[in-house]
């Protein structure tokens, strides 16, 4: 069996991180298990969860390749790399099992799409971790915030790029700067008023 693997991180600063390494580590253990041979890989990086499988780039692109060759299946970490909204999961999984496509979850070794529509209970138990993954998206986005706000409150920033004097020895040449910028304007006004003072 030919399968393609997808790949899926929410946050940009994360697709450097150990995210995708650890999911493609899982996906090939899955594949010697189930002698299953990855036939390509799609890697969404800084895709939210919550995004409807149209506003990504790379599984539309796996779509398309799925449509036109004999692969007919995905495998993914486990359904959290799918979807973290328990609505989205549910569309791209109705559109796969409408499609002959199956879709194979890692962790559990299951092919989901057969299982929601073979047996009712599997289909619930699905549906269930689907609205666990959203609650836990939810809390997580709600710890951060609360975070960000107590970090801003007590230092007065808490995101994007430190400001230049920050770091150690930086603000020792912020100082050497602003006193050049001084004696340059002092310079340039003494200039001035030398011209138009008779």
């Amino acid at each position: 069996m030919k399968v393609y693997s997808y790949l899926r991180v929410s946050g940009r600063s994360q697709v450097g991180g150990d995210g995708f390494e650890r999911q493609r580590v899982s996906i090939q253990v899955w594949a010697a298990s189930a002698k299953a041979e990855i036939a390509g890989e799609y890697v969404e990086g800084g895709v939210s969860g919550a995004d409807d499988c149209m506003e990504r780039p790379a599984f539309q692109d796996m779509l398309g390749a799925i449509l036109g060759n004999g692969v007919k299946a995905i495998v993914v970490e486990n359904l959290s790399r799918l979807a973290r909204s328990f609505v989205v999961q549910d569309s791209i999984l109705t559109y796969l099992a409408s499609r002959g496509i199956s879709l194979y979850s890692a962790d559990t070794g299951a092919c989901v799409t057969d299982d929601i529509q073979q047996d009712a209970m599997k289909r619930a138990i699905v549906q269930m971790q689907a609205v666990m993954f959203e609650l836990e998206k939810t809390m997580l986005v709600r710890k951060l915030r609360a975070a960000r706000q107590r970090k801003r409150a007590a230092t007065g920033r808490c995101e994007g790029q430190t400001p230049f004097g920050g770091k150690p020895g930086e603000a020792d040449t912020l100082a050497r700067i602003r006193e050049l910028a001084r004696s340059e304007e002092r310079r340039v006004g003494k200039e001035c008023r030398s011209r138009w003072v008779p």
